[in-house]
C-alpha cells in the first residue's frame, strides 16, 4: 500500500507569481510517495524519503535476537531438581541452568548433570538425569566404590560423582557414570524452592 501525501511547494519565481493573483504567492503542489523523489516543476532539488534503511534495521535486529537464541539453547539447558541428593547446596524442586559440557572439559568439584549408568531399578526411581558433584576422573583413586580394578582406578570414559547429601545415592551404589552421558555442568540457580 503506498500512502501519498500532498506537499505544498513554492515556485521559485514568486515575483511572477504575485503578479498573476494580484499579490499572493503560487504555489506547486508535488505528490510524494514513500520511497520516491520530491521535487518541484522549476528544478527544486529532489528530496528522498526512503523507509528502506529503518527495515533492515528492524530484522537486523531480528536476525540477530534469533541467533542468539539458537545459540544459548545449543549451549544451555534448563534442569529442575528433583530429589534431595545434592541438599545442601541444591533442593527438590530447584531450576538451575546448566552449560553444556564435554567430557574432557570437566574437573574435580563440578556439578555435573549426566545420565546414570545401568541400575537396579528397585527402590529407586529411574530419571533420565542425575545431577551430581565429580569426585574422580579417569585414572584417579577413588577408594570405597564398586565396580573399579584392584587399584581403585576409574576406568577411562568413566567419572565417578557424589551427592552432597551423604544419604543420596550415587556412584557408592552404582559405580563410576559413563561420561559420555554427560549434559553440562551446574552454571547458576534460577529458581529457589524454599528447604523444608
Amino acid at each position: 500500500m503506498r500512502m501519498r501525501k500532498y506537499v505544498r511547494l513554492p515556485r521559485r519565481n514568486a515575483g511572477a507569481g504575485q503578479q498573476a493573483t494580484g499579490g499572493a504567492p503560487s504555489v506547486n503542489f508535488a505528490t510524494v510517495s514513500c520511497g520516491a523523489a520530491i521535487g518541484g516543476r522549476r528544478g527544486l532539488p529532489a528530496t528522498r524519503v526512503d523507509l528502506v534503511s529503518g527495515s533492515a534495521a528492524v530484522l537486523l535486529a531480528v536476525a540477530v535476537v534469533t541467533g542468539v537464541a539458537v545459540a544459548a539453547r545449543r549451549m544451555l539447558v534448563m534442569v529442575r531438581v528433583i530429589g534431595d541428593s545434592m541438599e545442601p547446596t541444591l533442593y527438590d524442586g530447584d531450576r538451575i541452568l546448566v552449560r553444556r559440557r564435554k567430557p574432557a572439559d570437566l574437573r574435580y568439584g563440578d556439578i555435573a548433570v549426566l545420565k546414570p549408568p545401568a541400575m537396579p531399578s528397585a527402590g529407586y526411581p529411574r530419571s533420565e538425569w542425575h545431577i551430581k558433584r565429580v569426585a574422580a576422573l579417569p585414572g584417579q583413586r577413588a577408594p570405597r566404590i564398586p565396580r573399579l580394578d584392584s587399584h581403585h582406578r576409574v576406568p577411562v570414559g568413566t567419572v565417578v560423582v557424589l551427592g552432597d547429601n551423604p544419604r543420596g545415592r550415587d556412584s557408592r551404589d552404582w559405580g563410576p557414570y559413563p561420561a559420555a552421558g554427560l549434559v553440562g555442568t551446574y552454571l547458576c540457580r534460577m529458581s529457589a524452592s524454599m528447604p523444608s
